[in-house]
């Protein structure tokens, strides 16, 4: 299953949400995205995403390298998406919890694995990404 996720990036933060009691893997840190539906490309599924979880419209900037990963109950092919927000006040309508992290904060919270792989190349490469140039597929 293809998976949006966005490294959402504000004042070298990143925002990071907490999964509902109702859902897969809930209580674990995530960063905020969803499944792509058929014939959506990647960028129009994380906007939509975030607009419908979060109340937000996100600009992209760049995408890092996707984490194939399987879980017992499905396998996950998470796409990260580097952005920032464009428009819009952040609205939990899905999750239990939000916080912006500073690097070093990622490592101290219990994430879903998949998104754990991100926090392991964000960690090898030392820094948050950057926001680079805006690529609006």
């Amino acid at each position: 299953m293809k998976v949006t996720c966005g490294l959402i990036l504000d004042n070298n933060k990143i925002l990071v949400v907490q999964r509902g009691t109702n859902q897969h893997h809930a209580g674990k840190w995530e960063f905020p995205g969803g499944k792509v539906k058929q014939n959506e490309s990647i960028n129009s599924c994380l906007k939509r995403e975030l607009l419908e979880e979060l109340n937000i419209d996100v600009e992209i900037y760049d995408q890092l390298q996707i984490v194939e990963y399987i879980y017992p109950e499905f396998e996950i092919e998470l796409i990260p998406l580097i952005c920032q927000i464009d428009n819009g006040k952040i609205l939990l309508k899905e999750h239990a919890a939000m916080k912006w992290c500073s690097f070093d904060e990622l490592l101290d919270l219990d994430f879903s694995e998949a998104d754990r792989v991100i926090i392991q190349r964000i960690k090898k490469a030392g820094r948050l990404p950057a926001l680079g140039n805006s690529d609006k597929k």
